[in-house]
């Protein structure tokens, strides 16, 4: 069964890693951070020169750090799942 996703976009020598979930039963267990490994393997043989990954939260980021993805900064965004209601929310109030 499926239980955890993530994408990577690549362009040119660049790859950057998007939309990493994993279902609520399934946290906890790092799984994302072997889909994360398995990521930054393919961009190794793929020659990427970079790979991005942008948190959305602090707790977050340290998951990514878990899987050696390094800080090099901060950007003020906005990211769709960091407002407004939640699926569940949206749902509850049909």
């Amino acid at each position: 069964m499926a239980c955890c996703t993530a994408n990577i976009f690549i362009s040119g020598n660049q790859g950057r890693i998007e939309s990493v979930a994993t279902l609520e039963s399934y946290r906890g267990r790092g799984l994302i951070g072997y889909i994360l490994q398995h990521i930054q393997q393919q961009s190794v043989k793929l020659g990427l020169e970079y790979l991005w990954i942008l948190p959305i939260s602090e707790q977050v980021a340290k998951v990514y750090a878990k899987a050696n993805f390094k800080s090099v900064g901060t950007i003020t965004s906005i990211h769709a799942f960091t407002e407004g209601k939640s699926i569940k929310e949206i749902r509850q109030d049909a």
